[in-house]
């Protein structure tokens, strides 16, 4: 009888601590954009060829994963976000900066003025004259 009561509360005990530590999904996964701590891009390129942009991103801990560049067009501006996702609730607290490629191309010769979007202060913008 006191080996069954005591299975028991061992049982209840482990069931209760499972779920006490259990998280929300939300609370551990999220998408966002990155902050950048600097970008380096020529000022000139030539049509038809790639020119490319290094764009050096804060990655604050081990759960936060770059996912790509997304782009879009805002008053003849191209406005490239560095997206990240976080997927995780224990994460290592290892801080790093990769350096990522972005590659600009355009087919017409002009001054492309571009923003990259950054998260933790203001936005970068680079321009770029394609001859």
């Amino acid at each position: 009888m006191k080996n069954k009561l005591f299975a028991n509360a061992v049982a209840f005990l482990l069931i209760i601590s499972v779920l006490s530590c259990k998280k929300e999904p939300d609370e551990c996964q999220g998408k966002g954009i990155a902050d950048i701590s600097n970008i380096s891009a020529p000022a000139r390129g030539a049509i038809n060829q790639d020119v490319e942009i290094l764009v050096k991103v804060v990655l604050s801990n081990g759960c936060i994963k770059f996912a790509g560049f997304s782009e879009v067009l805002e008053n003849g501006n191209l406005v490239v976000s560095t997206n990240i996702k976080l997927d995780g609730c224990i994460c290592t607290d290892i801080y790093s900066e990769p350096e990522l490629k972005y590659i600009f191309k355009r087919a017409i010769a002009g001054n492309y003025k571009i923003i990259f979007k950054n998260a933790g202060s203001s936005d970068v913008e680079k321009v770029i004259t394609i001859q």
